[in-house]
């Protein structure tokens, strides 16, 4: 700190060796010098600086007992950086005069300037709010841009943070909020704001709780305004599920023509081969050849009535997942060594066709996966709602598996199941470990929002 004592006419009349130091490194007019009137210097300034009549007024204040202390901070450059300082003046005592002294906050502008511009370079609010009660006391600029109102509303209004949210979100942020809050622990979420003109904006909140002997006092938060990346993720998924009912529609396009198309053919055929060999009675030898055929058109007929519900299954369309579900379980069990038993409980018909179709492809993956990877003897298919959720749970007695290392080797069963739920919104779990079997449970909104 620079520092020299002013007599009460404004004439320099001591300086510490910090003040003579400044004024050798900026040529010898950095600061006055002992014997120059301090005032006088200021009043030369004026014409030139703005700040020099602000500490003009300043300094004579505190000489004439106006005020007890004044400060200021200014920018004064150097050829070669650019510096700010803070001035603060005091009376002398005892004894008449002045203390005048200039801190150098080079280092601390320069800190404020570019946390400022990284500040208005990230399109997030920064904030703060006392407890209980969520008051907000502080708002930062970037509020106006990103919601539209000044950042000086916030704090005028405690309750225009709640009264913005979402309404289909209000409920849980509050209820997220004040659990986290309670707890004293930091915490992080994703909803949507409205904006001073009506638009929907999501926002990250990432929210640190300050707490006093286990008490939360204060939060102190980062909003993070994630619109754009929450579009990019809507155009995303409206097109996979897009491409989803596109590939069932084909499923079942390609299904309807192999039963009503090829079936029917298949069928004719092995009428018309069992005519023949009605004709054909004084020819044994040939007789059996036509009944082996008869046989075999008969094997392609099964064969295709399998290939085609397993394509798309008629039951779902016409009876509902539940029915569905119980035939899927019924024709593994019949081709295949592996007993599987199958609970349907109180699922309504009325299903959203999307999530009906979202749980036959997992479970038809699931008792596919166990043919192929299990080893199992036995597994277990039950299918429930509850509290307006549909949840279907496959559960075998395999060898189990490493959930990891099923993922390094890029197989698409697990990801296309992930994918499928999370496209209707529901979710999914695999527990699981070598020589403890597999489980997987999947849940679903009954209806989509």
């Amino acid at each position: 700190m620079n520092v020299a004592i002013l007599d009460h006419d404004g004439v320099v009349i001591d300086v510490n060796e910090r003040w003579i130091q400044f004024g050798a490194e900026n040529g010898g007019s950095g600061l006055a010098g002992l014997g120059t009137n301090y005032l006088d210097v200021c009043r030369r300034a004026v014409p030139s600086s703005t700040d020099a009549q602000i500490v003009l007024d300043g300094i004579l204040a505190v000489g004439r007992g106006e005020i007890l202390r004044f400060q200021h901070s200014y920018r004064c450059d150097s050829p070669t950086e650019r510096r700010w300082f803070t001035m603060t003046v005091v009376p002398l005592s005892p004894g008449p005069g002045l203390i005048v002294a200039h801190q150098d906050n080079t280092e601390t502008y320069q800190a404020a300037e570019s946390f400022s511009t990284l500040l208005h370079s990230v399109r997030a609010i920064i904030w703060r709010a006392d407890l209980p009660g969520l008051r907000t006391t502080f708002a930062s600029e970037q509020t106006a841009e990103i919601l539209g109102f000044p950042a000086e509303a916030w704090s005028r209004e405690p309750d225009l943070w709640q009264r913005q949210i979402h309404p289909d979100d209000r409920e849980w942020v509050a209820a997220v909020a004040s659990k986290a809050i309670q707890e004293c622990r930091n915490h992080a979420f994703e909803y949507r704001m409205l904006t001073a003109d009506g638009r929907t904006v999501w926002l990250r909140n990432i929210v640190n709780v300050i707490a006093q002997r286990g008490v939360a006092t204060e939060v102190i938060g980062v909003s993070i305004d994630i619109t754009e990346r929450k579009r990019a993720e809507q155009a995303r998924d409206e097109l996979a599920r897009a491409l989803t009912v596109a590939q069932d529609n084909e499923r079942a396009f390609i299904a309807r023509e192999l039963h009503d198309d090829l079936g029917q053919s298949i069928a004719i055929l092995a009428l018309k081969l069992s005519a023949l060999g009605q004709r054909l009675s004084d020819a044994p030898e040939r007789r059996q050849e036509i009944i082996a055929a008869i046989e075999l058109a008969n094997k392609m007929a099964v064969d295709l009535r399998r290939v085609s519900h397993g394509l798309h299954p008629s039951s779902l369309d016409l009876l509902g997942l539940g029915p569905a579900i119980q035939q899927l379980c019924v024709d593994f069990s019949d081709r295949q060594s592996i007993a599987v038993t199958c609970a349907v409980q109180e699922v309504p018909p009325d299903l959203d066709r999307a999530v009906a179709i979202c749980l036959y492809r997992v479970a038809q993956e699931c008792l596919r996966n166990v043919l192929k990877h299990s080893h199992a003897a036995h597994a277990r298919v039950q299918l429930s709602c509850a509290g307006g959720e549909i949840r279907l749970q496959i559960a075998d007695d395999g060898r189990g598996f490493d959930r990891e290392a099923a993922r390094r080797t890029g197989g698409l069963g697990l990801a296309s199941m992930e994918e499928r739920l999370r496209l209707v919104g529901g979710n999914f779990s695999i527990v699981s470990a070598p020589g403890n079997g597999t489980q997987v449970d999947a849940t679903v909104a009954r209806h989509r929002s």
